[in-house]
């Protein structure tokens, strides 16, 4: 008698059944506002997977489809209105979500003018409301919207969500050009020039923590706004970038100055600059600032790879300054070996790692490379990295699986930052982190979906995890947590990122549900949501 492993190829395929194609996902929903239907209204995405944009039809409906399982947020935007809240949708193959429905209103408007200290319009400024915004862990701003100045010095920022917001006034970016070249035994004379006062608040103040905040509400218009910028003396700048030797980059570096503040620092100038070509910048106020170059060379038509960069922090008082030489540095390499602890040296670690940086308060450069997959030996390599500090993350962890120790030479970089060139990081993971399962509901025990739940440590190192409940106010945590005592609690009303405040935290776990999670341990917990403002 023939078994069925001599079967030919051919007769198998007829016996065994064909292997079923993954059945995809679908999410519906409608997009109103107080007129009816919305019309051509965006729905993006953001998840595991990567899905095309979808819009709305005549009746306000959409339809977005997938494949990958997980937590996706979907979000719905239109020309005129302030963009809706995401929304967290967990999917599974072939489930349907429906009525995961976006109520859009008519965005805000903050107008005014721009004067300068005789009150003539300055045309062509720009104007920005900024909201407050949090990266990681840090108080901060983000753009939620801007507009230019007209030749009346008028502007009107639209769109703008409900909100409180803080209206700054920035003047065009300055540019470097060519140093003029000296009589020889010359001194150059210091001349008294005049320029406009830069980042001012309003109203009229330099720095957000003496600014006035406007609060909107959805279709609010708000007018007469106005900014005075007034002149001042300023002065000149002076410098020389060198490349690294050797380096095969472009002729150019490309320039970045900063101004310097306590709470915050905006781009003053940006530009190309020649390599060995002394530049100068002017129209600069006194003040504390901030000068970067980076070099790259084009690999093709899409990448850039990083040659060199360097920074130097200076102040201006009350003359040019002459910073002579900056020598731009090699970029360096970063590496690494993840291990688990107690398994052998041999197994190999969880697929999926990717072992990632963060840019450490300054702005992004062509050709860093931030994010790598983790080999399944455990070792990666990161190339083309500043001589900066950087914010050290690993994602993709499994379920039960969270971040040990992560060392650099001896030096803790898991609470810490982590330095290019100065040795290899070791990490290690933990796979006995317990799992968290949990619902979020109203005073009445009913559902509440997206709520930012909030998980931070009792005691001991710091941890802080958030994540949104979803469409049926459903929650878990089941990757990077060590074991321990936690304290958990559901809130709605935050700003964008609050979640991950410290001080924040502190202010308002004051009724924080209390954990305690064991090794491999499961708990389930439900709770009550808390709106904050």
């Amino acid at each position: 008698m023939r078994t069925l492993l001599s079967l030919s190829p051919l007769i198998l395929a007829i016996l065994m059944p064909a292997q079923q194609k993954p059945q995809p996902w679908t999410v519906e929903g409608d997009v109103t506002s107080d007129q009816g239907p919305i019309q051509g209204a965006t729905i993006l995405s953001d998840g595991p997977e990567r899905i095309e944009s979808a819009s709305t039809d005549a009746k306000g409906h959409y339809t977005l489809k997938g494949l990958r399982a997980g937590n996706f947020s979907i979000r719905a935007a239109k020309d005129g209105s302030g963009d809706a809240k995401p929304r967290s949708i967990s999917v599974l193959p072939a489930l349907q979500v429906d009525h995961v429905d976006f109520q859009l209103t008519k965005g805000a408007v903050i107008s005014g003018r721009v004067l300068d200290g005789e009150k003539n319009p300055l045309p062509g400024v720009m104007v920005v409301a900024l909201v407050n915004a949090f990266h990681d862990g840090k108080r901060s701003f983000a753009v939620g919207g801007d507009a230019k100045t007209d030749d009346l010095g008028e502007y009107r920022i639209l769109d703008l969500a409900e909100g409180q917001y803080y209206v700054n006034v920035v003047p065009e970016d300055l540019h470097p050009h060519k140093r003029p070249t000296a009589v020889a035994g010359e001194k150059p004379k210091q001349t008294q020039r005049q320029g406009l006062v830069r980042n001012i608040f309003y109203p009229n103040v330099e720095t957000p923590s003496g600014a006035s905040p406007i609060s909107l509400h959805w279709g609010e218009q708000r007018e007469a706004v106005d900014v005075v910028l007034n002149r001042m003396g300023t002065f000149c700048i002076s410098a020389t970038v060198l490349p690294a030797a050797n380096d095969g980059s472009s002729p150019n570096a490309f320039l970045f100055l900063k101004e310097l503040m306590p709470d915050w620092g905006a781009g003053v100038a940006r530009d190309k600059v020649k390599l060995g070509e002394e530049f100068e910048i002017c129209e600069l106020p006194p003040g504390s600032y901030r000068v970067s170059a980076d070099t790259w060379t084009q690999v093709n038509s899409a990448t850039f790879k990083l040659t060199g960069w360097v920074e130097m922090d200076f102040a201006i008082s009350k003359a040019d300054v002459e910073l002579g030489t900056l020598h731009i540095v090699p970029p360096m390499t970063l590496q690494g070996k993840v291990t688990i602890e107690g398994a052998r040296a041999e197994d190999p670690v969880p697929d999926g790692l990717v072992v990632s940086l963060d840019r450490n308060q300054r702005p992004n450069f062509f050709g860093e490379n931030l994010k790598q997959p983790v080999r399944a030996s455990g070792e990666f390599v990161l190339e083309n990295l500043l001589v900066h500090d950087y914010i050290l993350h690993l994602s993709g962890l499994p379920k039960g699986y969270y971040l040990k120790e992560a060392s650099q030479q001896g030096h803790d970089v898991l609470h810490d930052l982590v330095w290019p060139g100065r040795g290899e990081v070791r990490v290690v993971l933990g796979a006995d982190g317990p799992v968290i399962n949990g619902n979020t509901v109203d005073k009445d025990n009913q559902p509440v979906h997206d709520a930012i739940v909030i998980l931070a440590s009792k005691d001991g190192p710091p941890i802080l995890i958030s994540q949104q409940s979803d469409q049926d106010g459903r929650f878990q945590f089941n990757s990077g947590l060590p074991p321990g005592d936690y304290k958990l609690a559901a809130l709605t009303g935050l700003v964008d990122g609050e979640a991950q405040d410290p001080e924040f935290v502190k202010t308002n776990f004051s009724d924080a549900t209390e954990l305690t999670l064991a090794s491999k341990g499961s708990q389930s917990v439900t709770l009550t949501v808390h709106k904050i403002r």
